[in-house]
């Protein structure tokens, strides 16, 4: 991984991901196993974002480890108590999503030798469906340490302390993004694709 956007780096990517935190990674991963270059730029000195500093593991219901372990589950039970702690000001929408896709996160991660096969409860849970690793591990840091390990495998370029400090764009498409690096040289990469994955608020 390059620390900032120096003359090694292309100056050209399939796909621009912007933050290195679960959401960042795993994007970054999936882009490049369907055939992407992938260039992933971190604002802060070090991967993870908020998602490493989570410590009590990934909720999905309907799973192959739950099975496993003879716990009956569905998402319609997950569904209604995620509303309900939420006090029902969740988006219904969005909130079905997330419970119907959680199961094939869990195994998207699993296929990448990411294992949350420990399964307990969280507040707000009437059934064991809080996944998590094994060891007892806080699940944030063992998640950042696989995913880190499937970009290294593949090669996937991370620029560090390095910001998008513009998104570039030609006849109204994305054709780049202006980066500033540490040393505060502005570098342009070019790109078709960008994910946006800034989603912690607490480096905003």
């Amino acid at each position: 991984a390059e620390e900032g956007a120096g003359d090694a780096a292309p100056k050209s990517y399939d796909v621009v991901v912007v933050g290195s935190g679960g959401a960042g990674l795993a994007a970054a991963i999936q882009a490049h196993d369907e055939g992407a270059s992938v260039l992933i730029v971190e604002k802060m000195p070090t991967i993870g974002g908020n998602t490493i500093k989570a410590s009590a593991g990934m909720n999905a219901a309907e799973t192959r480890f739950q099975r496993v372990k003879g716990i009956e589950d569905s998402k319609e039970l997950f569904y209604q108590e995620t509303l309900k702690g939420g006090k029902n000001k969740n988006d219904p929408q969005l909130l079905r999503r997330f419970v119907e896709n959680a199961p094939e996160a869990i195994e998207w991660l699993a296929r990448r030798g990411i294992m949350l096969n420990d399964i307990t409860t969280t507040g707000g849970m009437s059934i064991d469906r809080t996944h998590r690793p094994r060891d007892g591990s806080a699940v944030g840091g063992y998640l950042i340490s696989g995913l880190v390990r499937n970009i290294t495998k593949r090669g996937i370029d991370v620029l560090l302390d390095t910001s998008v400090v513009e998104i570039l764009m030609t006849d109204d498409e994305v054709s780049g993004v202006r980066l500033l690096t540490d040393e505060n040289e502005s570098v342009v990469v070019q790109t078709k694709s960008i994910v946006v994955a800034t989603g912690g608020f607490s480096a905003n």
